[in-house]
């Protein structure tokens, strides 16, 4: 019998998110019904983020980008239209797919779905894209649905060739950075997560520069590639990363 605690807890958070969303959407609409392209939008206003994006971007030379959580569809467009690649990116939230897909008309090659993250990535699975050097950008969780260990599992058996970035991520040794944490002890933190990375011959990145340096919200986050020439790369090349060390 399932506990009704538990059941109640999640319809709980699921109205709230409904709630959260709508007003996201609501706002977004009347303040800005097309993306525009600033320095306040997109990686959460996040100039430091930013720079890293940009930087993976030169050094990997990436053929589309992926994204899990698409929201209003602000990091959709900064990605979009800085790189000029396709992009795919989905949101469990239809009103929000709706408000995105309208926003980001006018930018060539993007494609939003109303999907769960792990089904989204596992309907690529199906389409001739092993080949591809891909960025791929998780920020679909959410409260107690996590999907981070399913969606890095099928990222690793689908690819080849990838760098994965993951928002709300704990940065060690900073508190400045936010990250999200909830109930049951499910911190996005490398104490929780370092397994599922290294089961899947995962290296992690962290931001170079302290949060004192980074604008906007100043969330934190993490980059995974496979181990070797991939992260070799990012070791040699990417000055705004510094490899974690356990």
């Amino acid at each position: 019998m399932k506990n009704p605690f538990q059941r109640n807890k999640r319809r709980f958070y699921a109205l709230e998110n409904r709630i959260i969303f709508m007003e996201a959407a609501l706002e977004t609409y009347f303040d800005s019904p097309t993306y525009i392209d600033s320095d306040a939008v997109g990686f959460n206003g996040q100039k430091i983020r930013k720079a890293i994006f940009n930087e993976l971007c030169d050094t990997f030379s990436f053929q589309s980008i992926i994204e899990t959580g698409t929201y209003t569809g602000n990091t959709s467009g900064y990605m979009a239209t800085q790189t000029g690649l396709p992009l795919s990116t989905c949101e469990s939230n239809r009103v929000l797919v709706a408000l995105a897909k309208n926003r980001l008309s006018g930018i060539p090659g993007v494609k939003c779905y109303a999907m769960d993250s792990r089904d989204f990535l596992n309907t690529l699975t199906h389409l001739d894209v092993s080949s591809e050097r891909v960025f791929i950008y998780l920020d679909a969780h959410c409260h107690d649905d996590l999907p981070l260990k399913q969606e890095i599992e099928i990222i690793c058996k689908t690819w080849k060739e990838f760098a994965i970035m993951i928002d709300d991520f704990q940065v060690p040794g900073d508190k400045g950075y936010g990250y999200d944490s909830y109930a049951g002890n499910q911190a996005l933190s490398i104490n929780n997560f370092l397994p599922v990375f290294l089961q899947n011959g995962l290296a992690p990145f962290f931001p170079a520069l302290p949060s004192s340096k980074e604008t906007g919200a100043k969330r934190g986050s993490v980059i995974l590639t496979r181990n070797g020439n991939f992260a070799d790369q990012v070791v040699n090349k990417c000055g705004s990363l510094k490899k974690y060390e356990s």
